[in-house]
């Protein structure tokens, strides 16, 4: 019997390796349409209070394969005032970071998309923006279960 510890490694390996494509089909790499507005009352979100402000908002906990992916992300200061962040997109699998999307350097909202690839299919996989700013930095992390394109 493998040791759990080994099983979790070798799995994020494995995963590491079928995602490595997979943060290279959003929208700042040219791949994903443009998107479109993702509004909280139709999406899932996840927020960060500190010593700034910022909200991920996401169509769902679920994707399709190779169907655009909208999200948004904004960053204000604590009294409301948009503030310039730089944002990391990374894939999450079992605790580590097995990819990572485009960066992006913005003024109060950024939105972009992603496209996932078959290979991410049935794995629990993490979204995450890390948010680096003038005043900390900060994750948001949101959980994504990919569907196949055939249902």
């Amino acid at each position: 019997m493998m040791h759990p510890k080994r099983l979790v490694a070798g799995t994020a390996i494995a995963v590491a390796l079928l995602l490595a494509g997979c943060g290279g089909q959003d929208e700042q790499r040219g791949f994903a349409p443009p998107p479109k507005e993702v509004s909280k009352a139709e999406a899932g979100s996840t927020e960060f209070d500190g010593p700034f402000k910022a909200t991920l908002v996401a169509p769902g906990h679920l994707a399709k394969v190779g169907k655009p992916w909208r999200w948004k992300v904004e960053v204000t200061t604590n009294d409301g005032e948009p503030l310039a962040a730089s944002a990391q997109i990374q894939f999450v699998f079992a605790g580590q970071v097995v990819g990572r999307g485009s960066r992006a350097r913005f003024v109060g909202i950024h939105r972009s998309a992603v496209k996932w690839p078959e290979r991410s299919v049935g794995y629990p996989l993490t979204f995450r923006v890390a948010l680096t700013t003038d005043k900390g930095k900060a994750n948001l992390d949101y959980p994504v279960q990919v569907e196949g394109g055939r249902r």
